[in-house]
């Protein structure tokens, strides 16, 4: 009788509950969101305490996107300083400028094995084959689903035009790397990849980052053993969190 089931069957998924989980401690849960269309703004400002987005390196860009998240909590009557955005990306650390030469220019011709494995992260990314396409043709305007995120497919095309460029120049653009000093890809050393964040907070009034991706081990070291230091070197990386659960954490910084 302490049970409370609920079930949902919509479009998209269904949901036989209950939900197998504790109660929260501090009030509702913390609702994080992605996304850059209309939809997806609007569901933000309604709604959410951190809002995702694909990092980019122009700050530019970092600081109209955050623009546009808090001008839709504006929208909604709330106070946009309630709604952390946090830009995500897989750095590249390597051991020196000579390691970051080499790692980029052995990107800049990827086979087709490469090109596939580019593809198969991405279909996961966008919820869509992206496999089974032809490489040498553009990509069908209706392989995307609405529900996609528009910020995600913007991503995947880098500045090309999906009308024109072939599946596998978008691949191509996707496979290379490149130097984080050069805003040209996310391949550097802790110290390079440490002003570039660092340059994000100061210039674009960032909240802050979240690596993702598929992180090897290897990477994953080399992130809490390298980058991890000269972050909390600088005071940019907390070296232990404070009360107030999840949401506090969030709105500490």
């Amino acid at each position: 009788s302490k049970v409370r089931p609920f079930r949902h069957e919509g479009e998209y998924f269904k949901v036989a509950g209950p939900l197998n989980a504790i109660p929260f401690e501090n009030g509702d849960p913390t609702i994080v969101s992605p996304g850059g269309s209309p939809r997806g703004l609007g569901f933000a400002g309604a709604n959410s305490d951190v809002q995702l987005a694909v990092a980019s390196l122009d700050t530019e860009k970092v600081r109209a996107y955050r623009a546009s998240v808090h001008a839709a909590a504006l929208e909604q009557g709330r106070n946009p300083a309630d709604i952390k955005v946090l830009f995500a990306f897989t750095p590249e650390i390597v051991d020196s400028s000579e390691e970051a030469d080499r790692v980029v220019a052995a990107s800049l011709h990827p086979d087709d094995a490469t090109l596939r494995a580019v593809l198969a992260k991405q279909s996961s990314d966008l919820e869509t084959d992206l496999e089974s396409l032809p490489l040498d043709q553009p990509i069908p305007a209706s392989a995307f689903g609405q529900h996609v995120s528009q910020g995600s497919i913007g991503s995947l095309l880098g500045g090309l035009d999906i009308a024109t460029a072939t599946l596998r120049e978008i691949a191509t653009k996707k496979a290379r790397k490149g130097r984080i000093t050069e805003r040209a890809g996310w391949v550097g050393t802790a110290d390079e990849v440490a002003d570039f964040i660092e340059q994000q907070g100061e210039d674009a009034d960032n909240d802050g980052f979240l690596f993702w991706g598929d992180l090897h081990p290897v990477g994953v070291h080399r992130i809490l053993d390298r980058l991890v230091p000269v972050l909390r070197r600088r005071g940019i990386l907390r070296t232990e969190f404070g009360g107030g659960g999840l949401r506090g954490n969030l709105r500490d910084f």
